[in-house]
């Protein structure tokens, strides 16, 4: 099942002498401290299977736009969907609590969310695991505050600068974030003349170092696309005349909300000239596991849904649930098959705070679920919301995967691991992927310290669909 990922066949290189240079070019990077420096051979997709999969989870992104629809409009109360509609409150009211931005300037048409088109605005990085039935959306990441691009970015570029491979590859992260910013409407209604794209982040020197490097790159553009990074605190530069502006909310609301008064000081420059917002705010509840958990209910799925977002939620979302609407008949599998299941905040920033069952034993997992279920729902106010989804854990199919090795006659060592990855989704489209090993056993202190794999796309020898821009290595 798509994506179908393959070893890139056609590697020309002697990894006993690459190793050094890899670990060289490693060093250089803001995120070298964060994974292992061994260097793995390359991943490889096609641009067709993933377009496949890309349908998949614009499908799956519809079927969270109609549950919005029956949040926002009350619609289809079945006793079931009401329950999880009363939980969704919580969460829509913390997500929408930006200063100056929210609630949404610029609600979205209720029929809007039934249309086709909606899927264009999906901008987010879900976390799959590859199972062995297919790939599985652990957390749907649907929101613009997603970051860490250069380290795909990096890694695409040194593995292929230094393993000397075929011509044509594309899927670099950097090509196609200016791929999505420059499809952004001109002036003119169209993706044509001088727009101003304004990314506004949370105060950190590391964020400032990595994210001002980004959008110095990002300026290298043919499209007249011009952007500018912005801290609480800092004064708002003068805009550029005449041009579109963008809000581009590259931060969470839960950093908005440590730092608050000084969001809302840039957020009351900069919105009155800005357009509106890359992504509608609106959109941003839809990170939260409580939808995709809503969805994975069968009694509570909206009756809106098509036959092929069906299709999506069923081999897409593993079976989850929040830990206050669970029935005795789950409370009776939770307990007997603990190791089987995660319980995780559904609004955790960066898919924090996971509790595997197979880490505990019974009576703390027993304890764990209790304290849960006791936990009241929060508002708009304090903490950030304590809605908890218990979730199915996902197997992750294992993978052939090559490392170079200076010990070895071969100069590789092969070695069979699990994999996760992240499809950056910009504009409803894939634009790149970035891939990870996945232990057999999860192992949440090293799952902060995960082993990163290139992976490229490989473009139909006819065609190159636009945003898969190729890259030559020189």
């Amino acid at each position: 099942m798509d994506p179908i990922i393959e070893a890139l066949p056609g590697v020309r290189a002697t990894p006993e002498e690459l190793l050094g240079e890899f670990r060289e070019r490693l060093a250089r990077t803001g995120w070298a401290a964060e994974a292992p420096d061994s260097l793995l051979l390359p991943m490889v997709t096609s641009d067709r299977s993933l377009a496949r999969f890309e349908a998949l989870l614009r499908a799956l992104f519809r079927a969270h736009l109609k549950v919005l629809r029956v949040v926002r409009a009350g619609g289809e109360a079945t006793p079931a969907s009401q329950r999880y509609a009363e939980l969704a409150a919580h969460i829509r009211q913390r997500h929408l609590d930006w200063p100056v931005l929210g609630p949404d300037r610029r609600r979205l048409p209720d029929e809007w969310l039934l249309s086709e088109s909606a899927a264009d605005l999906l901008y987010g990085r879900p976390d799959v695991v590859i199972a062995g039935d297919g790939p599985k959306v652990v957390d749907t990441g649907f929101d613009t505050a997603v970051a860490g691009f250069e380290r795909p970015d990096d890694l695409w570029t040194i593995t292929a600068g230094l393993l000397r491979l075929p011509a044509g590859l594309g899927g670099r992260p950097l090509d196609g974030l200016r791929d999505y910013f420059g499809e952004l409407p001109g002036a003119d209604g169209r993706s044509a003349g001088h727009r101003s794209v304004h990314w506004v982040l949370r105060d950190d020197p590391k964020v400032r170092e990595r994210f001002d490097a980004l959008t110095s790159a990002l300026n290298d553009n043919p499209d007249g696309v011009r952007h500018l990074a912005h801290y609480p605190g800092d004064r708002v530069p003068p805009l550029p005349p005449g041009a579109p502006g963008y809000l581009h909310r590259a931060c969470s609301i839960h950093s908005v909300q440590q730092d608050r008064a000084r969001f809302a000081e840039l957020f009351s420059a900069l919105a009155p000239r800005m357009v509106g917002c890359t992504v509608p705010l609106e959109l941003s509840q839809l990170s939260s596991g409580l939808y995709s958990a809503w969805l994975s209910d069968p009694a509570a799925r909206p009756a809106a849904l098509t036959a092929g977002e069906r299709q999506a939620v069923r081999l897409l979302l593993p079976w989850s649930r929040p830990v206050t609407l669970l029935d005795p008949a789950d409370l009776t599998q939770l307990h007997s098959h603990r190791t089987e299941f995660v319980l995780k905040r559904a609004d955790a920033p960066q898919s924090g705070e996971l509790r595997f069952g197979r880490h505990h034993s019974a009576a703390e997992w027993a304890a764990l679920l209790e304290e849960a279920r006791a936990e009241p729902v929060g508002g708009s106010a304090g903490p950030p919301p304590t809605v908890w989804i218990v979730q199915q854990r996902v197997h992750a199919r294992q993978f052939e995967i090559t490392s170079a090795a200076g010990g070895s006659p071969s100069g590789t060592a092969p070695r069979r691991a699990g994999l996760s990855c992240r499809p950056y989704l910009m504009g409803g489209r894939i634009r790149t992927m970035e891939t990870w090993l996945t232990p057999g056993e999860p192992d949440p202190p090293r799952s902060a310290h995960r082993q990163f794999v290139a992976h490229y796309i490989r473009p139909t020898p006819t065609t190159r669909p636009a945003g898969l821009s190729a890259w030559t290595p020189r």
